[in-house]
């Protein structure tokens, strides 16, 4: 039995270094910072652009390419900046701990309701006296 307790304690301290260690990794602010800043410029410097380059040609299907363009590039910003933020967030988002946390607590929940339930008690102190 003392066996099957350390090697609960080393599991259960095991995935407490990695949950830390992840919730450790958050991103700094200044990254979100810098992406808004970069849509911020986008948004103001790509339709101004467009505007001049379809003054100077002919075609109206440079209009096209670039609307084509500046669309990926917004989806392109705004998909990187929502990812990361789930990321930066442990709790309440898409990549979260939260599962993980439950399926744990429920393992050992079961694993003491389980030992509360043997004769000896939950460690078995009896059965080797």
């Amino acid at each position: 039995v003392p066996s099957t307790i350390y090697d609960t304690v080393r599991d259960l301290r095991q995935a407490r270094g990695l949950r830390l260690g992840a919730m450790q990794r958050k991103l700094p602010p200044i990254h979100f910072v810098l992406l808004y800043v970069l849509g911020f410029l986008e948004l103001l410097a790509f339709p101004l652009l467009g505007a001049g380059t379809a003054s100077m040609s002919r075609e109206n299907t440079v209009l096209a390419i670039q609307a084509l363009f500046f669309g990926a590039m917004c989806g392109a910003i705004v998909m990187t900046l929502q990812v990361i933020y789930e990321l930066w967030k442990p709790f309440g988002g898409a990549y979260t701990v939260d599962t993980v946390l439950a399926k744990m607590v429920r393992g050992l929940e079961d694993e003491l309701r389980v030992r509360s339930e043997l004769p000896g008690g939950m460690l078995g102190r009896e059965k080797t006296r």
